[in-house]
């Protein structure tokens, strides 16, 4: 280019005149952006295994407690599932 001592990169060097600082951001940067795809394929990974260890009762009373069911859905359910008679288990409201 011109003259004036600034070279091919306009008198800031390969690093952008950030020089080792600007390789440690660089740096950190991937290892942020590592460690936050590693968290989040964990958490979908145990999520995922939370869900296919509950029981199809627990999944049933699980719903009858949001109120996703009623009472008498919820005694169908759980007799067909083969559970004994029992209470079922008291709403909020």
């Amino acid at each position: 280019m011109g003259s004036g001592g600034f070279g091919a990169m306009g008198g800031f060097g390969a690093m952008g005149g950030l020089g080792g600082v600007g390789m440690l951001l660089g740096l950190l940067a991937w290892v942020l952006l590592v460690a936050l795809v590693v968290w989040g394929l964990r958490t979908l990974l145990e999520r995922r295994d939370a869900a296919a260890a509950a029981t199809p009762l627990e999944i049933l009373g699980r719903r009858f407690a949001r109120g996703e069911v009623s009472a008498a859905e919820y005694e169908l359910a759980r007799r067909a599932l083969g559970e004994p008679k029992a209470a079922a288990p008291r709403a909020n409201a």
